[in-house]
């Protein structure tokens, strides 16, 4: 699954009443928009990936260690539809949550302050999963076959 469908899932689970979220880049409308809002605006970004050794099974196969970062900006720190409000809200719908095609559940890596300007607040949290990268190549009669696509996790228990 490629990230953007990854961000798109992620800020699906993120919708609810108490929070505005948004996909892509963070524009001045945006901020602007923010500065007339009540509620605290919540952006996903894909931030980056690890891998871990791979696995030669035929292919390569390989974990793959999903970032992203979830900035938060409310108007105040605390109380109700502050900063903290809102990460608390962020936690009861990520943290440990999986999706289809996670290997694990979100987990939570890194959460704090970011900047304040004319009262608007801004944290950032660092959050993350597992999934597999598989080495996909065009059909070759020499070879055996492939997997194209994987279509279950088996999660040992």
């Amino acid at each position: 699954m490629k990230y953007e469908n990854y961000e798109k899932i992620i800020i699906a689970r993120l919708q609810c009443p108490e929070l505005e979220v948004r996909q892509g880049e963070l524009t001045s409308a945006d901020l602007n928009s923010f500065r007339q809002a009540q509620k605290p605006f919540i952006y996903v970004y894909y931030q980056g990936s690890s891998y871990e050794s791979p696995e030669n099974l035929g292919m390569i196969s390989q974990v793959e260690t999903m970032s992203f970062e979830v900035i938060i900006f409310a108007r105040k720190q605390r109380g109700k539809q502050g900063a903290y409000e809102a990460f608390e809200t962020v936690t009861k719908r990520l943290l440990g949550w999986r999706e289809k095609g996670m290997r694990t559940p979100v987990t939570f890596q890194k959460f704090g302050y970011v900047s304040e300007t004319n009262t608007t607040y801004q944290y950032a949290l660092l959050c993350s999963f597992t999934g597999y990268i598989v080495e996909t190549r065009e059909k070759d009669d020499s070879q055996p076959n492939l997997i194209k696509q994987i279509t279950n996790n088996i999660i040992p228990a």
